[in-house]
């Protein structure tokens, strides 16, 4: 995007004249917007993560919209950070491609090109809440291999029960409530100082009555 990266077109800018190909597809000459936009190669990688996503590759020709249009689908996306991260690691995978099939005689299938892909968003350690709004996030979390932080397990209260003091009896209530305005009931215990019950009570309110 800023003109940095030495594909064929950048080079004969030069004075370096040479015979360009696409290393990646061989139909046309290499340039940047060919190797990132144009190559059907790369078009099958850029889909393949697109399609976790459940997104459309967009209309575009050139790098520079392919950002912005990448920028604002974001803002609608749950899923924010491995989007973002997607932009560069998609295209920096594809441009490994194309050095080790130009300078080390050594090719991928797309479908390899993307599980390097899915590698390397495993290797930043990215972190995914556990509440995602719909099960389509959970599902392209579950496409590009991303874990989904497990919920904190509950931690549990354990209370123990204490006889009254001697000639005293102890009285332990609870409620709970279906709602406010809802359903209603409040209940008690009664037990003396060597542990027996003596009593207990249980009311329902809303108009329903019942006492033990």
């Amino acid at each position: 995007m800023h003109k940095k990266l030495p594909t064929d077109d950048m080079v004969s800018t030069k004075g370096i004249s040479l015979a360009s190909k696409c290393s990646l597809c061989e139909e046309q000459a290499e340039s940047v917007n060919h190797l990132f936009m144009g190559c059907t190669f790369a078009m099958m990688v850029w889909k393949m993560f697109l399609d976790c996503f459940e997104v459309s590759w967009p209309d575009i020709e050139d790098l520079p919209h392919l950002a912005q249009w990448w920028i604002k689908k974001c803002r609608v996306l749950v899923l924010k950070k491995p989007w973002s991260m997607g932009l560069v690691i998609v295209a920096e995978n594809i441009w490994k491609e194309k050095n080790s099939r130009r300078y080390e005689g050594r090719s991928l299938s797309h479908v390899s090109v993307f599980e390097k892909i899915k590698r390397d968003f495993q290797d930043s350690k990215i972190t995914i809440s556990n509440k995602l709004p719909h099960i389509s996030d959970l599902m392209c979390c579950q496409r590009l291999g991303l874990i989904i932080n497990p919920k904190r397990p509950s931690e549990t209260l354990e209370i123990f029960w204490c006889k009254p003091p001697s000639g005293w009896a102890k009285l332990n209530v609870n409620g709970s409530s279906m709602g406010n305005p809802g359903r209603a009931g409040a209940g008690g215990v009664i037990r003396n100082d060597l542990g027996v019950v003596i009593g207990s009570f249980l009311r329902v309110f809303l108009g329903f009555n019942q006492i033990m």
